[in-house]
Protein backbone atom coordinates (compact mmCIF):
# COMPACT_ATOMS: atom_id res chain seq x y z
CA UNK A 1 0.00 0.00 0.00
CA UNK A 2 1.15 3.29 -1.21
CA UNK A 3 2.10 5.45 2.29
CA UNK A 4 0.42 8.23 3.28
CA UNK A 5 1.90 11.40 2.04
CA UNK A 6 1.76 10.02 -1.84
CA UNK A 7 -1.89 9.58 -1.01
CA UNK A 8 -2.21 12.90 0.48
CA UNK A 9 -0.57 14.65 -2.52
CA UNK A 10 -2.78 12.50 -4.72
CA UNK A 11 -5.76 13.94 -2.77
CA UNK A 12 -4.06 17.27 -2.84
CA UNK A 13 -3.81 16.98 -7.05
CA UNK A 14 -7.65 15.86 -7.32
CA UNK A 15 -9.32 18.23 -5.34
CA UNK A 16 -7.20 21.41 -7.25
CA UNK A 17 -8.48 20.33 -10.81
CA UNK A 18 -12.40 19.33 -9.17
CA UNK A 19 -12.83 21.78 -5.99
CA UNK A 20 -15.87 23.77 -8.33
CA UNK A 21 -17.47 20.51 -9.51
CA UNK A 22 -16.87 18.89 -5.53
CA UNK A 23 -18.45 21.85 -4.11
CA UNK A 24 -21.30 22.11 -6.56
CA UNK A 25 -22.33 18.88 -5.70
CA UNK A 26 -22.22 19.52 -2.16
CA UNK A 27 -24.63 22.08 -2.47
CA UNK A 28 -27.04 20.26 -4.48
CA UNK A 29 -26.84 17.55 -1.57
CA UNK A 30 -27.52 19.62 1.13
CA UNK A 31 -30.48 21.84 -1.44
CA UNK A 32 -32.30 18.56 -1.94
CA UNK A 33 -31.38 17.33 1.94
CA UNK A 34 -33.53 20.58 2.60
CA UNK A 35 -36.34 20.19 0.33
CA UNK A 36 -36.71 16.11 1.13
CA UNK A 37 -36.44 15.65 4.79
CA UNK A 38 -38.64 19.08 5.91
CA UNK A 39 -41.52 17.89 3.02
CA UNK A 40 -40.97 13.83 4.94
CA UNK A 41 -41.29 15.05 8.29
CA UNK A 42 -44.27 17.22 7.33
CA UNK A 43 -46.27 14.57 5.33
CA UNK A 44 -45.84 11.56 8.63
CA UNK A 45 -46.52 14.28 11.42
CA UNK A 46 -49.22 15.94 9.97
CA UNK A 47 -51.69 13.14 10.91
CA UNK A 48 -50.38 13.29 14.79
CA UNK A 49 -49.24 9.84 15.28
CA UNK A 50 -46.17 9.80 17.38
CA UNK A 51 -45.04 6.68 15.70
CA UNK A 52 -45.33 7.99 12.27
CA UNK A 53 -43.67 10.99 13.64
CA UNK A 54 -40.48 8.28 14.48
CA UNK A 55 -40.63 6.74 11.50
CA UNK A 56 -40.74 9.45 9.44
CA UNK A 57 -37.56 11.04 11.46
CA UNK A 58 -35.30 7.71 10.58
CA UNK A 59 -36.71 7.67 6.85
CA UNK A 60 -36.37 11.41 5.80
CA UNK A 61 -32.51 11.21 7.45
CA UNK A 62 -31.47 7.57 5.71
CA UNK A 63 -32.66 9.92 2.46
CA UNK A 64 -30.27 12.40 3.32
CA UNK A 65 -27.49 9.24 3.89
CA UNK A 66 -28.77 7.71 -0.16
CA UNK A 67 -28.09 11.71 -1.25
CA UNK A 68 -24.64 11.63 0.35
CA UNK A 69 -24.14 7.96 -0.63
CA UNK A 70 -24.01 9.89 -4.95
CA UNK A 71 -21.89 12.23 -3.56
CA UNK A 72 -19.21 9.66 -2.13
CA UNK A 73 -19.09 7.79 -5.08
CA UNK A 74 -18.83 11.16 -7.20
CA UNK A 75 -15.73 11.53 -5.39
CA UNK A 76 -14.62 8.36 -5.76
CA UNK A 77 -14.58 8.33 -9.39
CA UNK A 78 -13.55 11.69 -9.49
CA UNK A 79 -10.24 9.94 -7.63
CA UNK A 80 -9.67 7.66 -10.05
CA UNK A 81 -10.16 10.16 -13.11
CA UNK A 82 -13.23 8.23 -14.35
CA UNK A 83 -15.99 9.96 -16.07
CA UNK A 84 -18.05 11.68 -13.14
CA UNK A 85 -20.92 14.07 -13.73
CA UNK A 86 -23.68 16.03 -11.24
CA UNK A 87 -25.97 13.40 -11.96
CA UNK A 88 -23.97 10.57 -10.30
CA UNK A 89 -25.14 12.89 -6.83
CA UNK A 90 -28.11 10.46 -7.62
CA UNK A 91 -27.06 7.86 -7.66
CA UNK A 92 -28.39 6.09 -4.58
CA UNK A 93 -31.88 6.22 -6.59
CA UNK A 94 -30.51 4.19 -9.00
CA UNK A 95 -29.24 1.59 -6.74
CA UNK A 96 -31.74 2.01 -4.05
CA UNK A 97 -32.14 -1.60 -3.13
CA UNK A 98 -28.75 -1.92 -1.71
CA UNK A 99 -28.21 1.27 -0.72
CA UNK A 100 -31.47 2.09 1.65
CA UNK A 101 -30.23 -0.56 3.91
CA UNK A 102 -26.91 0.90 4.81
CA UNK A 103 -28.31 4.62 4.76
CA UNK A 104 -31.06 3.26 7.29
CA UNK A 105 -28.07 1.90 9.51
CA UNK A 106 -26.24 5.31 9.79
CA UNK A 107 -29.92 6.74 10.02
CA UNK A 108 -30.94 4.45 12.90
CA UNK A 109 -27.39 4.97 14.43
CA UNK A 110 -27.38 9.13 14.21
CA UNK A 111 -31.02 9.51 15.61
CA UNK A 112 -30.32 6.97 18.40
CA UNK A 113 -27.04 8.89 19.59
CA UNK A 114 -28.78 12.04 19.34
CA UNK A 115 -31.23 11.06 21.60
CA UNK A 116 -29.13 9.16 24.27
CA UNK A 117 -26.34 12.02 24.06
CA UNK A 118 -29.44 14.98 24.73
CA UNK A 119 -31.17 12.45 27.21
CA UNK A 120 -28.09 11.76 29.58
CA UNK A 121 -26.36 15.16 29.07
CA UNK A 122 -29.28 17.48 29.50
CA UNK A 123 -30.55 14.96 32.31
CA UNK A 124 -27.19 15.24 34.14
CA UNK A 125 -27.12 19.52 33.42
CA UNK A 126 -29.97 19.51 35.22
CA UNK A 127 -29.21 17.49 38.44
CA UNK A 128 -26.29 19.59 38.93
CA UNK A 129 -27.55 23.18 37.93
CA UNK A 130 -30.62 24.81 39.64
CA UNK A 131 -31.83 25.75 36.32
CA UNK A 132 -34.28 28.72 36.53
CA UNK A 133 -38.50 28.01 35.54
CA UNK A 134 -40.36 29.70 33.59
CA UNK A 135 -40.67 30.88 29.85
CA UNK A 136 -39.29 28.44 27.31
CA UNK A 137 -36.89 31.61 26.28
CA UNK A 138 -35.61 31.86 29.99
CA UNK A 139 -35.03 27.69 30.06
CA UNK A 140 -33.44 28.04 26.59
CA UNK A 141 -30.70 30.40 27.65
CA UNK A 142 -30.21 28.53 30.91
CA UNK A 143 -29.30 25.54 28.35
CA UNK A 144 -27.13 27.08 26.35
CA UNK A 145 -23.50 26.65 28.02
CA UNK A 146 -24.22 22.82 27.54
CA UNK A 147 -25.58 23.00 23.96
CA UNK A 148 -21.84 22.78 22.69
CA UNK A 149 -20.51 20.25 24.72
CA UNK A 150 -23.36 17.84 23.39
CA UNK A 151 -23.02 19.01 20.42
CA UNK A 152 -19.13 18.32 20.36
CA UNK A 153 -19.67 14.57 22.09
CA UNK A 154 -22.64 13.63 19.60
CA UNK A 155 -20.29 14.35 16.49
CA UNK A 156 -17.38 12.27 18.34
CA UNK A 157 -19.61 9.33 19.11
CA UNK A 158 -21.14 9.37 15.42
CA UNK A 159 -18.47 10.01 13.79
CA UNK A 160 -15.86 7.50 15.35
CA UNK A 161 -18.30 4.95 16.43
CA UNK A 162 -19.88 4.77 13.10
CA UNK A 163 -18.69 6.93 10.24
CA UNK A 164 -15.44 5.33 10.90
CA UNK A 165 -16.17 1.56 11.68
CA UNK A 166 -18.57 1.53 8.30
CA UNK A 167 -16.41 4.47 6.38
CA UNK A 168 -16.07 1.66 2.95
CA UNK A 169 -19.90 0.86 2.92
CA UNK A 170 -20.78 2.90 0.41
CA UNK A 171 -17.61 2.68 -1.96
CA UNK A 172 -17.64 -1.51 -1.95
CA UNK A 173 -21.59 -1.35 -2.63
CA UNK A 174 -20.74 0.76 -5.65
CA UNK A 175 -17.94 -1.21 -6.84
CA UNK A 176 -19.30 -4.57 -6.31
CA UNK A 177 -22.69 -4.82 -7.74
CA UNK A 178 -22.72 -8.38 -8.22
CA UNK A 179 -22.75 -8.48 -4.28
CA UNK A 180 -25.40 -8.41 -2.08
CA UNK A 181 -25.70 -6.38 0.53
CA UNK A 182 -24.19 -8.64 3.13
CA UNK A 183 -21.62 -9.49 1.54
CA UNK A 184 -20.54 -5.92 -0.14
CA UNK A 185 -20.17 -4.81 3.66
CA UNK A 186 -18.59 -7.82 4.99
CA UNK A 187 -16.01 -6.45 2.49
CA UNK A 188 -15.93 -3.44 3.40
CA UNK A 189 -15.12 -4.33 6.98
CA UNK A 190 -12.47 -6.50 5.30
CA UNK A 191 -10.71 -3.90 4.14
CA UNK A 192 -10.49 -1.54 7.46
CA UNK A 193 -9.78 -4.22 9.41
CA UNK A 194 -6.70 -3.55 11.62
CA UNK A 195 -6.24 -0.10 9.71
CA UNK A 196 -8.34 1.50 11.90
CA UNK A 197 -6.06 3.65 13.52
CA UNK A 198 -3.59 4.63 10.52
CA UNK A 199 -7.10 5.38 8.24
CA UNK A 200 -8.36 7.89 11.30
CA UNK A 201 -4.38 9.39 11.51
CA UNK A 202 -4.11 9.80 7.55
CA UNK A 203 -8.08 11.13 7.70
CA UNK A 204 -6.75 13.87 10.35
CA UNK A 205 -4.06 14.70 8.09
CA UNK A 206 -6.04 14.63 4.96
CA UNK A 207 -8.33 17.23 6.88
CA UNK A 208 -5.56 19.96 8.08
CA UNK A 209 -5.82 22.99 8.39
CA UNK A 210 -9.40 23.30 7.47
CA UNK A 211 -10.13 21.04 10.46
CA UNK A 212 -8.49 22.97 12.63
CA UNK A 213 -10.51 26.48 11.79
CA UNK A 214 -13.48 24.57 11.89
CA UNK A 215 -12.72 23.16 14.99
CA UNK A 216 -11.21 26.79 17.00
CA UNK A 217 -14.31 28.60 15.26
CA UNK A 218 -16.65 25.97 16.91
CA UNK A 219 -14.92 27.06 20.17
CA UNK A 220 -14.90 30.46 19.64
CA UNK A 221 -18.53 30.30 18.59
CA UNK A 222 -19.69 27.85 21.10
CA UNK A 223 -17.80 30.32 24.28
CA UNK A 224 -19.24 33.43 22.63
CA UNK A 225 -22.84 32.07 22.88
CA UNK A 226 -22.33 31.49 26.37
CA UNK A 227 -20.90 34.71 26.86
CA UNK A 228 -22.61 37.21 25.08
CA UNK A 229 -25.88 37.66 27.14
CA UNK A 230 -28.85 40.31 26.78
CA UNK A 231 -27.43 42.07 29.67
CA UNK A 232 -24.08 42.07 28.40
CA UNK A 233 -25.59 44.38 25.15
CA UNK A 234 -27.05 46.26 26.84
CA UNK A 235 -24.65 47.08 29.27
CA UNK A 236 -21.67 47.20 26.85
CA UNK A 237 -23.08 48.07 23.76
CA UNK A 238 -19.44 48.80 22.08
CA UNK A 239 -17.88 46.00 23.64
CA UNK A 240 -20.88 43.50 22.52
CA UNK A 241 -20.67 45.28 18.99
CA UNK A 242 -17.45 43.85 18.43
CA UNK A 243 -17.44 40.18 20.07
CA UNK A 244 -21.05 39.75 18.13
CA UNK A 245 -18.94 40.70 14.52
CA UNK A 246 -16.36 38.34 15.67
CA UNK A 247 -18.47 36.00 16.00
CA UNK A 248 -19.89 35.98 12.42
CA UNK A 249 -16.69 35.80 11.05
CA UNK A 250 -15.88 32.99 13.03
CA UNK A 251 -19.60 31.43 12.15
CA UNK A 252 -18.18 32.01 8.47
CA UNK A 253 -15.19 30.32 9.01
CA UNK A 254 -16.78 27.77 10.78
CA UNK A 255 -19.31 26.73 7.76
CA UNK A 256 -16.48 26.12 5.32
CA UNK A 257 -14.08 24.66 7.34
CA UNK A 258 -16.90 22.22 8.24
CA UNK A 259 -17.21 21.54 4.44
CA UNK A 260 -14.23 21.60 3.64
CA UNK A 261 -13.09 18.76 5.96
CA UNK A 262 -15.78 16.55 4.75
CA UNK A 263 -15.13 17.12 1.28
CA UNK A 264 -11.34 16.15 1.93
CA UNK A 265 -12.40 13.40 4.59
CA UNK A 266 -14.26 11.51 1.80
CA UNK A 267 -11.84 12.21 -0.43
CA UNK A 268 -9.21 10.67 1.47
CA UNK A 269 -11.18 7.86 2.20
CA UNK A 270 -11.56 7.11 -1.62
CA UNK A 271 -7.68 7.74 -1.95
CA UNK A 272 -7.23 4.88 1.16
CA UNK A 273 -9.80 2.53 0.03
CA UNK A 274 -8.39 2.77 -3.40
CA UNK A 275 -5.00 1.81 -1.94
CA UNK A 276 -6.11 -1.18 -0.22
CA UNK A 277 -7.64 -2.52 -3.10
CA UNK A 278 -5.02 -2.27 -5.47
CA UNK A 279 -2.46 -3.57 -2.98
CA UNK A 280 -1.49 -7.09 -3.31
CA UNK A 281 -1.47 -7.79 0.89
CA UNK A 282 -5.33 -7.18 0.57
CA UNK A 283 -7.31 -10.09 0.50
CA UNK A 284 -10.06 -10.49 -1.80
CA UNK A 285 -13.39 -12.09 -0.38
CA UNK A 286 -14.98 -14.84 -2.75
CA UNK A 287 -18.89 -15.39 -3.24
CA UNK A 288 -20.35 -18.48 -2.11
CA UNK A 289 -22.30 -20.71 -4.16
CA UNK A 290 -25.34 -20.17 -2.27
CA UNK A 291 -25.05 -16.03 -2.16
CA UNK A 292 -27.57 -14.36 -4.51
CA UNK A 293 -26.23 -12.08 -6.49
CA UNK A 294 -28.08 -8.39 -6.65
CA UNK A 295 -26.24 -6.74 -9.21
CA UNK A 296 -27.86 -3.37 -10.49
CA UNK A 297 -25.96 -3.00 -12.97
CA UNK A 298 -25.43 -4.98 -17.01
CA UNK A 299 -22.10 -6.88 -16.86
CA UNK A 300 -18.83 -5.20 -18.19
CA UNK A 301 -18.12 -5.12 -22.00
CA UNK A 302 -14.84 -7.69 -22.47
CA UNK A 303 -14.36 -6.92 -25.94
Amino acid sequence: MECDRILLNSVNSTLRYNMGKVVFALLLVLLLSSFIVPAVLAVVVLPGSIVLGVVGLFFAVALFFVLMYGFVVLLLKLYRKEPAVLGHVFAGFWNFKRVFPAAAVFSVALVIIAFVVAGCGLTLYFQFVDVPTGSLEIMLTSVMPVIPILTAVFALLFLLGIVLQGIFIFFTINDYPEYSFRVAVAKAFALRRGKTFRLLGFLLRTGGIWLIAAVISFVIVSVGSVVITPRLVASMQDTAAVLLALMQICNAVQFVGTYMTLIRMITGAAAFYNALQNSPETDQPQLSAAEPHQSMLPPPDES
